[in-house]
């Protein structure tokens, strides 16, 4: 008897260990730990409010600055970072980034470090998919011989973190593999969800809604019968949803695709002729795009009212950058081009002019040759 219970109490202690104590796991590298590599930074208040969102530029002449502009265009102020490549990724109100790559010099303070994540609408909490252990999601690959490896998967966990570094693990979902892994299509503090999914060589399936608070299930059947190929997109406060041609799925000709209001899955338009690209901040309209000429160097962009399927603005431009202003039906829609770079050897520099088009699809230029963030 003494012995069966050693037994059990070996097995139990192999299964807490997981995987990493399996012996068909020998020669992977170990899952890793937690590694925050990311800088919360809380932007001056007198660049960026509540009431007074920012969106941002890089500074043509000088790599290592960002340059914050209002919406209407006034540049409000600046922030100085330590390296020239970086990537930056504002909160939708510009109060808050999260700097990868470098540290934050002037123009605000830093919160905190965390590991990259999907902004929760609070600028105070991220969603994002780590190992279980709450370290990177990765695949790993052992060697077996000088010209052979063999990969596998990691298994993925959701994670709820604050700008100051703590977290909350909600539910294991999916795993890291070589074509893809688990994504985070929305995350709102203020409705208490999120909307995931798997990722496959940029398809995505599984999708289910989450209650931040628990990690409970609150739908695990979102959307229904849509038109047009396999696209995904989700509104950032997660109330719409959009299957059928969406950004990076088209379908030549035949581009299409249902919104439906989640997680009741109540239709509320079909568009024919045209893909998703981006839900306004309120709801009310969707932004539209299509390729011209048989290619994605000009497309057709579209804002169409949703109640009314109405398209109330369209522009043949280059793809560039497309923003939603915080609370309204406004988007910034901007035009790309590529210019030989005057300081890189062989290289070319990128370049913006945008576009603000408002809720009543009126449009103006509002700022001329800027250079994109990323």
């Amino acid at each position: 008897m003494r012995q069966r219970a050693l037994l059990l109490w070996i097995l139990a202690a192999w299964a807490l260990a997981g995987c990493q104590g399996n012996p068909t796991y020998a020669g992977y590298p170990p899952i890793p730990g937690p590694a925050p590599d990311t800088e919360v930074v809380a932007v001056s208040p007198e660049i960026a409010a509540a009431d007074h969102p920012v969106f941002y530029y890089r500074d043509a002449q000088n790599p290592n600055r960002l340059l914050a502009y209002d919406w209407s265009g006034t540049l409000r102020g600046s922030l100085a970072v330590s390296a020239s490549e970086f990537s930056a990724t504002p909160s939708a109100d510009g109060r808050f980034l999260l700097l990868m790559g470098a540290h934050l010099v002037s123009g605000g303070q830093v919160l905190g470090r965390v590991s990259p994540g999907t902004w929760a609408g609070d600028g105070v909490h991220l969603c994002t998919f780590l190992n279980h252990l709450g370290g990177p999601g990765q695949p790993r690959t052992r060697q077996l011989s000088a010209n052979s490896f063999e990969g596998i998967d990691t298994p993925a966990t959701l994670f709820y973190e604050s700008v100051a570094g703590e977290r909350r693990r909600l539910l294991d979902y999916g795993e890291f593999g070589p074509h893809g892994g688990p994504a985070v299509l929305a995350c709102n503090a203020a409705k208490d969800r999120a909307v995931i999914g798997g990722s496959f060589v940029g398809s995505i399936s599984g999708l289910a809604m989450i209650r931040l608070s628990d990690g409970h299930a609150i739908s695990q059947q979102l959307g229904a019968s849509h038109r047009g190929p396999e696209g995904t997109l989700v509104s950032p406060d997660a109330s719409l949803l959009a299957l059928g041609s969406t950004g990076g799925v088209s379908m030549p000709g035949g581009d299409a695709f249902t919104v439906f209001r989640i997680p009741s899955n109540e239709v509320v338009a079909q568009i024919a002729g045209s893909g998703a690209d981006a839900f306004s901040a309120d709801d009310t309209k969707v932004l539209t795009v299509e390729d011209v000429g048989g290619s994605n160097e000009h497309q057709q962009y579209q804002v169409i009212d949703l109640a009314t399927g109405r398209s109330i603005w369209n522009a043949v431009l280059s793809p560039g950058t497309v923003l939603t202003r915080p609370g309204t039906g406004e988007f910034l829609v901007a035009s790309r081009t590529h210019e030989l770079s005057r300081t890189r050897v062989n290289s070319t520099d990128t370049f913006e002019d945008v576009w603000l088009v408002s809720a009543d699809g009126s449009a103006r230029l509002l700022l001329k040759h800027a250079a994109p963030l990323q």
